[in-house]
């Protein structure tokens, strides 16, 4: 058995004029511009048991906080661009893009909440802008309201979410219990059954794939299940490609299970009688939780 993931890189928080050097801001800047996308873990717990920085818990404060410092430094960055741009060949130049972006920057408008054609869209991913990458908001809560379900800053973020007009997720969880049920081993099992305890991780996971429009697809072995992150809307050879990019070219037909219908026939033969599978050729849309079965492909590659 072998998951799909998302590689998280972890860096402390920023602060207000990390984008003019405050703190380690730079060092941390320039780690999120090579990944992407953001998961933003915001407090929302009060108390002064675990000062904060700014005096207080505040949600949408603490939030504008780090994606001005965010726009901050995709404005400076852009300006450099500008200059750039300006001095190469007209038909090399993408001067009215840049300025197109900064202008929204400036206005603070979201630059996920705007319209853009495939070009624009290859421009704007070979910058690395800050402020461009898709976000899932991690609302750190207390024991008490992770337990009551009672969460006031997710319907806060959520509102805000909807006024940018972006496509960012909001997922409550608790650091405090997590940490401890992963810190107690075999033990951490227990204690979330006796108190009704439901890590939020898999929300996490499964949140970041969303906003990265991720998927996954199976693939089944003698030796293993395997599952594979693909686009949603990928077709059938560019989901090959994803185990290896010779599978792409070399991609003649598929076999498929849906996950469903997987569930249905084990329900029904509860002792191994194989699935049939659907066949479908180059043009067959891959869709979350398919079972694939590339055997042409392997058939190629057998030596």
């Amino acid at each position: 058995k072998k998951e799909a993931f998302l590689t998280v890189t972890d860096i402390a928080g920023l602060v207000k004029g990390a984008s003019k050097g405050a703190g380690l801001g730079n060092a941390f800047l320039s780690t999120i511009s090579s990944v992407d996308g953001i998961y933003h873990v915001v407090r929302g717990f009060g108390g002064n048991k675990i000062a904060h920085v700014e005096g207080g818990m505040d949600v949408l404060r603490d939030v504008q906080i780090i994606e001005d410092e965010l726009r901050f430094k995709d404005q400076d960055l852009l300006e450099k661009l500008l200059a750039q741009s300006a001095r190469k060949p007209k038909g090399e130049s993408i001067t009215p893009l840049i300025q197109r972006l900064i202008d929204l920057l400036q206005s603070e408008t979201v630059l996920q909440s705007q319209k853009w054609n495939i070009k624009e869209i290859e421009a704007i991913n070979s910058m690395g802008l800050l402020s461009a990458k898709p976000v899932v908001y991690l609302l750190n809560v207390s024991e008490k309201e992770y337990a009551d379900s009672h969460f006031p800053g997710k319907e806060l973020l959520e509102e805000r979410i909807e006024k940018q007009g972006t496509q960012a997720k909001v997922v409550p969880y608790c650091a405090e219990i997590e940490e401890m049920v992963m810190s107690m081993g075999e033990e951490g099992a227990t204690y979330s059954e006796v108190n009704n305890f439901n890590s939020a991780l898999p929300a996490v996971v499964h949140a970041g794939f969303d906003v990265l429009g991720l998927m996954q697809y199976f693939t089944v072995g003698p030796d293993e299940v395997r599952a594979w992150p693909v686009r949603k809307g990928s077709t059938a050879p560019q989901a090959a490609g994803c185990i290896h990019t010779d599978f792409e070219k070399a991609f003649a037909i598929v076999e498929v299970a849906k996950y469903a219908e997987f569930l249905e026939h084990q329900k029904a033969f509860p002792s191994f009688t194989p699935l049939k599978l659907a066949k479908f050729g180059k043009k067959y849309i891959v869709e979350d939780g398919d079972i694939l079965q590339f055997t042409k492909i392997l058939q190629t590659f057998s030596y």
